[in-house]
């Protein structure tokens, strides 16, 4: 990942961490990996799912 990109990265995972969209959870596990929690209205369990991004 070029330099930009990665700061790039970091600001939006800073942005959702500290000011999240409502029903948006954001848990970092390291650069390439975290996880989006989505807790919809209407729905009863959260939905998890899991974002990869490759490095290289």
């Amino acid at each position: 990942m070029t330099p930009p990109l990665a700061r790039r990265l970091l600001a939006d995972i800073r942005e959702m961490s500290e000011e999240p969209y409502p029903n948006i959870y954001v848990h970092v596990n390291n650069l390439e990996e975290f996880c989006l929690v989505l807790t919809p209205e209407d729905y009863d369990e959260p939905l998890h799912l899991t974002i990869t991004i490759p490095l290289s």
